[in-house]
């Protein structure tokens, strides 16, 4: 049987952010000592196992390493599309509209960053895109 674990001393934001949203499992992340061969493989770069975040999503990993190849090449691929800051601002904006605010404090930090337009994206956040 799976524990649910909860972070009775965060505060989750009621507002979409910039900042880091804090939100935390519900289920324990794995550590590497726990990770299997093929959850390994899932995790795509090693490097993500420090992330509490990726150790989670490892518990499924066929649908850890569809995704985190999906966000490589829609983030990261050089080749053709937008500039990585309008990608991060697609992200932002989509996460807005669905009311995600981990998915926008996430993308609005790298918009942010990568497009030098700290204002605007929080203009984003704060009004929405329908002003």
């Amino acid at each position: 049987m799976t524990t649910t674990i909860s972070h009775p001393d965060n505060v989750p934001p009621v507002a979409f952010t910039r900042g880091r949203a804090g939100l935390g499992p519900r289920l324990e992340p794995l550590t590497e000592p726990e990770l299997t061969d093929r959850q390994w493989a899932g995790l795509v770069d090693a490097s993500r196992a420090k992330s509490p975040y990726f150790m989670l999503l490892a518990r499924d990993p066929e649908v850890l390493e569809a995704r985190t190849k999906a966000d490589k090449d829609i983030f990261y691929n050089p080749n053709g599309g937008l500039p990585r800051a309008e990608r991060e601002l697609s992200a932002t904006a989509t996460s807005r509209h669905n009311g995600c605010i981990f998915c926008a404090s996430v993308h609005s930090r790298f918009a942010s960053t990568h497009s030098k337009r700290r204002d605007d994206v929080q203009r984003l956040l704060d009004d929405g895109f329908g002003r």
